[in-house]
């Protein structure tokens, strides 16, 4: 599951729920199981909340097809900075029809903390996995599913998704695709000073 499920309390509401897409739904095209196939064959990177007068994001997500046709998901969230704690999770989802899905069944064995750029600590990993397992406790066991709607002005991705066919309005986003080279930037969740610090995935 993408990180925003994770973050959703364990960082304390800080900046990383982005608020309902506003994106203009009058041109809007809902991808296809074959578009997120395509998307994932060809690896785009995925970049949550975009912000242009920073040209950063809140997470990065790259997907890959599997050769059994499922999509790994490969999220990056920069936490704090000085000293830099990332979180990267690593996750695999169906598509299903027109929509990536998944039995949520926590996110223990998915997840690696990272202190400037090495694993962090130990004590400080069980801290942050714990908080991320009371944050998604009300997803598991159940079926998450994302579905995507393209801005054909933008080409921006709005997310709607649902748990056990539930909308989930307060978890989705707003997604800037990206292909080829280039970086975008992380922009960190808690602790933030200057807002032109950032880390370059």
């Amino acid at each position: 599951m993408r990180m925003k499920v994770s973050l959703a309390a364990a960082l304390a509401m800080a900046g990383w729920i982005a608020t309902a897409a506003t994106a203009s739904q009058a041109a809007e095209r809902r991808l296809t199981g074959d578009d997120l196939r395509d998307l994932a064959r060809r690896e785009t990177l995925w970049c949550d909340s975009y912000v242009e007068k920073t040209d950063d994001c809140d997470a990065i997500t790259l997907l890959r097809l599997l050769p059994d046709g499922r999509v790994l998901q490969t999220s990056q969230v920069l936490i704090q900075q000085d000293p830099n704690v990332d979180v990267v999770i690593q996750d695999t989802v169906e598509v299903r029809g027109d929509q990536l899905c998944e039995k949520f069944e926590g996110l223990s064995d998915k997840m690696r903390f990272r202190m400037n750029g090495s694993p962090a600590p130990a004590m400080l990993s069980l801290q942050l996995g714990a908080l991320f397992a009371s944050a998604t406790q009300d997803l598991e066991g159940k079926t998450v599913c994302q579905a995507f709607y393209r801005d054909e002005a933008t080409g921006e991705l709005r997310e709607e998704m649902t748990a056990d066919g539930v909308r989930r309005e307060d978890l989705e986003s707003v997604y800037r695709l990206k292909e080829g080279e280039g970086a975008w930037m992380l922009r960190p969740q808690i602790g933030a000073e200057d807002e032109d610090e950032r880390v370059i995935l």
